[in-house]
């Protein structure tokens, strides 16, 4: 098995496109389709209904051929030397571009090849003394149930006698949180596979009428870190097959409503053809932009409501100035205000006075406070009247209920 080039075992096989030994016409349905499905139906759609090819993602490829590689070490004892592993994984890593992978810039595809240089490293260094052949590599099989042509392909499955196995996932991505989903998928369709006992029987001699999976684990190769989960109950599975079996009825159903959310939609390859993405993303701005325009078109409406209003109120106040407290819980005040129809004339006014250093600033604020003052002589008052449009205005705040 030196010759690993040659070796058919080894390549890597797709879960969406298996080859079983058998070719079967049910509904052929995996966990990756009910995981897609799951995130965004009209997604599903997309790739498997219309058949619509998404872009190539580098992370894809750095994890099948990771998987390649793990498949070759395991496939002999003694396992394969380092040099052998980094081998075999530079020829994987050649046979496409740069592009082809769906990297932007040839310098990232070499820091994802350094990555699995040092991935191998340090997994051959932990694993170098493996002494077992494990029983299934890249296991492939489909089985009809309830309706439907279920398929898997486990990384890995020991056999641990007596008709108990150990189904092992391996994940190129760092540890995190992950559903125990498609675990419960692979428990289900390895005990209701007939394919997986004639191969005990083949290679083990136990003749046998059922598997049990005894535990399940993801193996995440980067941190060489081990999630180990125990056999599902009979009530966890049932619940779970029965999500996945409405899962099958509503895509039989044609129900594909899209189901936005940041994390799906985030790197999307249908974005373009998404209803949603196409009505709300055109542009942000413009987005906003309308939201604002929408703003001050309310804030005028408002104002004018507002003026209307105070017109009104002034209309049932007589000419005094006075304050209005009313039986809720506010006080009107009727203010007047001067409105100058000649700056410069006012001003004039109040040199000539020896009032103009008193203004300081000829704002009608600071006018408006000197007509109010009671020092001030009124003949002076009654000139800058003849000058200026006495206008009303209100103010209305909240009152002091324990007065």
């Amino acid at each position: 098995m030196n010759n690993y080039e040659n070796q058919d075992l080894f390549s890597y096989k797709s879960e969406d496109n298996p080859k079983p030994a058998k070719k079967n016409k049910g509904f052929h349905f995996s966990y990756s389709k009910f995981s897609l499905y799951k995130e965004c139906p009209l997604k599903y759609k997309f790739k498997y209904i219309d058949g619509i090819k998404e872009k190539p993602k580098p992370f894809f490829f750095f994890g099948r051929t990771i998987h390649s590689v793990l498949e070759y070490f395991f496939s002999r004892v003694p396992p394969p030397s380092f040099e052998e592993l980094a081998d075999f994984f530079k020829k994987e890593w050649e046979k496409e571009n740069f592009e082809q992978k769906g990297y932007i810039k040839p310098e990232y595809e070499k820091l994802d090849f350094n990555k699995g240089i040092n991935l191998i490293k340090n997994f051959h260094y932990k694993h170098q003394n493996n002494d077992k052949i494990p029983f299934q590599l890249e296991y492939s099989t489909y089985v009809d149930i309830d309706g439907i042509t279920a398929q898997i392909i486990a990384d890995k499955i020991e056999y641990e006698g007596n008709g108990n196995i150990t189904i092992v996932d391996y994940k190129t991505g760092k540890p995190g949180e992950r559903t125990t989903e498609q675990l419960f998928f692979y428990q289900k369709i390895c005990e209701a596979d007939n394919l997986i006992l004639s191969k005990i029987e083949d290679k083990y001699g136990e003749k046998l009428n059922s598997v049990k999976v005894k535990g399940m684990v993801y193996y995440y190769v980067e941190s060489l870190k081990e999630i180990k989960f125990g056999r599902a109950n009979d009530t966890e599975i049932n619940y779970f097959w029965e999500d996945v079996l409405k899962t099958v009825e509503n895509i039989r159903s044609e129900k594909f409503d899209p189901t936005p959310s940041e994390r799906s939609c985030g790197y999307c390859d249908f974005k373009p053809l998404c209803p949603i993405y196409k009505n709300n993303s055109n542009s942000k701005i413009e987005t906003l932009s309308n939201d604002y325009l929408k703003l001050i078109n309310a804030i005028k409406e408002l104002e004018n409501k507002k003026n209307e209003i105070e017109s009104e109120i002034l209309k049932l106040i007589n000419d005094q100035i006075e304050i209005i407290k009313t039986n809720s819980a506010v006080k009107i005040k009727k203010i007047k205000t001067y409105e100058f129809k000649n700056r410069d004339e006012i001003i004039q006014i109040l040199k000539e006075n020896n009032l103009y250093e008193k203004v300081l600033r000829p704002t009608i604020q600071a006018i408006t406070e000197l007509m109010e003052d009671e020092q001030i002589n009124e003949e002076i008052k009654q000139k800058i009247k003849e000058k200026a449009k006495i206008n009303y205005k209100l103010t209305i705040e909240e009152q002091d209920k324990s007065k």
